[in-house]
């Protein structure tokens, strides 16, 4: 499922990339409050998504609990992500810097 969710995914990025959007200025919500702790597998998959060089300018990941918040550090600790434990929080810090 990881796997799958990872190509369509990079469709995604390069139909929006093709569409004109700039590489390095997308701004990505990961909402995993909703879900359970991924197994190790999933996890690793999961960390391709918020590498130091996604095309993301900011992520970030909302999570539920402590757990969640230390599996979601354990992914990436790069300066462009962040963890917020509410969507509210996450939108306002993504937009920030809009202008």
């Amino acid at each position: 499922m990881a796997v799958t969710f990872l190509a369509d995914l990079e469709r995604t990025i390069r139909a929006m990339i093709g569409a004109g959007a700039t590489y390095g200025e997308f701004r990505t919500i990961v909402d995993m409050s909703g879900k359970n702790i991924l197994p190790q597998h999933a996890a690793a998959e999961f960390a391709k998504i918020v590498r130091p060089d996604s095309p993301s300018r900011k992520i970030a990941l909302v999570v539920s609990g402590s757990l969640h918040r230390l599996q979601a550090r354990r992914l990436s600790s790069a300066d462009k992500h962040r963890i917020f434990d509410r969507r509210e929080e996450a939108l306002e810090w993504l937009w920030a810097d809009a202008a």
